[in-house]
């Protein structure tokens, strides 16, 4: 193709590649039919979209693409909704659901430790192994609904499971974004990662609908057990895929070497005055989402009544406007900084729980609004709270801080998971608020709002190197909206000027 053709379409493929694909399915990306294909190996090629970079590094932004994509494949098939059919197929309680929810966040509390094994032996050894043991832990699974042992033992199994993938995938992540703030320069952060995760919410979109097609069909022919055992076998496949991408990531030269370890360094996070308000923040955050995050599916499937094909729908069309926005987000974050966002977002997330006050089992469509409205902000304030850490820690211990930012939140959320679990297993089923039923659940929506209001506030205390003031991004946002208005005006009343 000539030159004076092949940048702008090579900018319409890499805008559009992030889109081509959400259709067929939500979470990230399996190709259309008619040449989609081709706009799928447009996404997963950096160079489009990054300009020219080294080769080896390009090759190792492939290879971190596709394991992005097929990680949340096993995302897909193994949690959130699937998880609460294992729960739920168990004979489990809401306690139980919430506790499975929040064992990959108690977990975070060995990040601390798998600093300290990320710095002993380097992090692209220590997240192979433990990325790679974390994705085949579900072969225990396969053979779980057979098993001629009690229900409450089963349960037992399951949970060890959970455990089991949740911590050895604490001490992978934690060894994974510290070799990728090494791999990927920060001129390319944004961009990168927005990118990356458009596609990788495609590819678990494509598996969300094909494990909500296998267990509406496997309810039906009340084959429940074979369908989840099905799916834990195709989430350790897909596990395989991803250790073929990691070995295909190369380590920086200068971050090869094992940094020294030590107790002081471990802790030092903790009292540093630039991390706190982050590490506040981290906390309140995710044990507000918690209290309503965790038992959403739950809601979906026992007072609902949604199957399992309608709640892929609701995830599609959330991950469609995610997919759509996280470019835009990278590019925003790249020239505002990631504190805005995460101050804009965080603000707008506090209102998504209360959503799901309203929707019935013949009433559905505030569901719209929440898959509409969260998934865009949802898409800003992944890419601000994976950005920010990386952006405050410094290059000397960085691991530490990363652990103590992730630790932090992550067992506060664990703590809030379960007490909400609890709190929905002590309430009555039925209740009514100023004649308006609610269910036991719904207590738990109400105060992650609140609560999200609170740690939105919280927000505002962060501080970033060179980043804007939040009226930059609202001006940034009106921008296109007040265009998109007056087009959309003028488009209403030119029948009328004709006439």
């Amino acid at each position: 193709m000539p030159p004076f053709k092949a940048k702008p379409f090579r900018t319409l493929a890499s805008q559009f590649a992030a889109l081509a694909t959400s259709f067929v399915f939500f979470r990230p990306g399996a190709p259309g039919v008619g040449g989609a294909m081709g706009l799928f190996s447009f996404a997963l090629r950096p160079h489009l979209f990054f300009g020219r970079v080294k080769s080896q590094l390009r090759r190792s932004l492939i290879a971190c693409t596709g394991d992005g994509i097929f990680a949340e494949v096993i995302t897909a098939l193994t949690t959130s909704t699937v998880l609460a059919a294992w729960a739920l197929h168990l004979g489990g309680n809401p306690f139980l659901i919430g506790l499975l929810g929040a064992i990959p966040f108690l977990s975070q509390i060995v990040h601390l430790p798998a600093a300290w094994i990320t710095s002993r032996w380097g992090y692209r050894r220590v997240a192979l192994f433990s990325i790679t043991a974390s994705r085949q832990v579900y072969w225990a699974l396969v053979p779980l609904p057979f098993l001629p042992v009690s229900p409450g033992t089963q349960q037992v199994l399951l949970t060890m499971v959970a455990l089991a993938n949740g911590i050895l995938g604490v001490i992978g992540n934690n060894s994974w974004v510290a070799w990728m703030s090494d791999l990927v320069p920060r001129r390319l952060r944004g961009r990168y990662f927005g990118q990356r995760n458009a596609m990788s919410i495609i590819g678990g979109t494509v598996a969300t609908f094909i494990a909500a097609l296998i267990l509406d069909w496997a309810r039906r022919a009340h084959h429940v057990d074979w369908a989840l055992s099905s799916l834990a076998a195709l989430a350790c496949l897909a596990g395989f895929v991803t250790t073929w991408c990691l070995t295909h990531q190369h380590a920086p030269h200068h971050a090869r070497s094992p940094a020294p370890v030590s107790l002081r360094a471990m802790f030092r996070p903790f009292f540093d005055p630039a991390a706190r308000p982050l590490l506040v923040y981290m906390m309140g955050w995710n044990a507000a989402v918690a209290l309503g995050a965790v038992f959403i599916p739950v809601h979906m499937i026992a007072h609902l009544k949604m199957n399992f094909l309608l709640i892929a729908v609701h995830g599609a069309a959330s991950a469609f406007f995610r997919v759509s926005t996280s470019s835009l987000w990278g590019r925003a974050l790249d020239r505002l900084g990631a504190r805005p966002i995460l101050v804009f977002c965080s603000f707008g997330l506090a209102s998504i729980p209360l959503i799901w006050l309203f929707p019935t089992e013949s009433f559905l469509w505030p569901v719209v609004l929440d898959a509409s409205l969260g998934g865009v902000l949802w898409a800003g304030h992944a890419i601000a709270v994976f950005s920010l850490p990386l952006t405050l820690a410094p290059k000397q211990g960085r691991p530490y801080y990363l652990a103590a930012f992730t630790a932090s939140g992550g067992v506060c959320y664990a703590f809030s998971a379960i007490g909400g679990g609890a709190i929905a297993a002590a309430l009555p089923e039925g209740m009514t608020l100023f004649s308006h039923p609610l269910v036991n659940l719904h207590v738990l929506f109400m105060a992650s709002g609140v609560a999200r209001l609170v740690a939105a506030i919280l927000s505002l205390k962060l501080t970033e190197p060179n980043s804007a003031p939040v009226s930059e991004l609202s001006k940034l946002i009106q921008g296109p909206v007040f265009r998109a208005r007056d087009r959309a005006i003028r488009v209403a009343i030119q029948p009328l000027i004709r006439r």
